[in-house]
């Protein structure tokens, strides 16, 4: 662990599924590896709930939790809609933590899509852990989008950094299509859509090299489609961080958002950045970032 590594608040939501399991894990392992102030928050509605069960199990998590040299554990059980009650818990932390029955996708459909849901209305990130993951030591991937959104940008070379990883920069760009007639699409031309994303990933790189010169970097340009790249890209990864590019689930699934595919498809972790944090805009210039850096 890095010696400049900051401590982080991680606010956790707790219940009794499998996906949880795993998503204490996967908090488990971060406090292994640095301090952190976990808050454990099971949200629980007026309807069949039971409070002296969940109370129960909110503890045995908590004793789980404890010990790690640094953190420290609480545990909080709140009654209400589950994604408000999370979202609210999060805002006063560094990170907010959930699982995803990936592998029960009509129990997800009855839960009203929590893992979706939480990720676009979370002001901080979140990180959605699949009930089916089972662990990871490769390195951080971060997919780079067309506006390189500083805040993601920052979120993944800070997550490199506390667990002693390496940061994959990944930049997926897609041929144009061609039209009925054959002809392709305006701006078609194949090689200025890769030039452009090569711009587009060497900028990415410069800003963390500068912001963060100690960690070890590389950056991957490759065709396709980006949910699948990346999941593909990201089997062996610890952690996938994508940027949010939608203000509403809806609007996520409808648009094709690269946050949505890979909640449902990748296997590995997958921390959503919202599009601006409190100490930074949503997207930034190449120039500028590095202009912030050297300032």
């Amino acid at each position: 662990m890095s010696a400049s590594v900051e401590r982080q608040h991680i606010v956790v939501g707790i219940d009794d599924h499998d996906a949880n399991n795993r998503a204490v894990d996967w908090v488990v392992d971060a406090a292994r590896t640095y301090p952190c102030d976990i808050e454990l928050i099971t949200a629980m509605d007026s309807i069949g709930s039971d409070p002296i069960a969940a109370e129960e199990h909110l503890a045995q998590v908590r004793r789980r939790l404890t010990g790690f040299a640094g953190s420290t554990v609480r545990s909080e059980l709140r009654f209400g809609d589950a994604a408000t009650v999370l979202v609210d818990a999060g805002s006063q932390a560094d990170l907010l933590v959930i699982g995803s029955r990936r592998d029960h996708p009509v129990r997800t459909a009855l839960d009203g899509w929590l893992p979706e849901r939480i990720p676009t209305q979370s002001t901080v990130p979140t990180v959605v852990i699949p009930s089916d993951w089972s662990g990871g030591t490769g390195d951080v991937v971060h997919g780079v989008d067309d506006d390189i959104a500083v805040p993601a940008l920052d979120a993944a070379a800070r997550a490199a950094l506390r667990l002693g990883l390496g940061l994959v920069l990944v930049r997926v760009w897609r041929a144009p299509s061609t039209d009925e007639g054959g002809m392709l699409a305006a701006l078609g031309d194949p090689a200025r859509h890769e030039e452009h994303s090569r711009r587009i990933l060497d900028d990415a790189t410069r800003i963390v090299a500068v912001r963060f010169p100690t960690l070890r970097t590389r950056s991957l340009l490759l065709e396709g489609v980006p949910g699948k790249v990346l999941a593909s890209i990201g089997v062996a990864a610890t952690l996938l961080v994508i940027g949010r590019n939608h203000l509403t689930t809806l609007g996520g699934a409808l648009g094709g958002s690269v946050a949505h595919r890979l909640i449902q498809d990748s296997q590995t972790p997958v921390c959503v950045v919202p599009r601006t944090t409190t100490t930074e805009p949503a997207q930034l210039s190449a120039a500028d970032a590095l202009e912030r850096s050297a300032s």
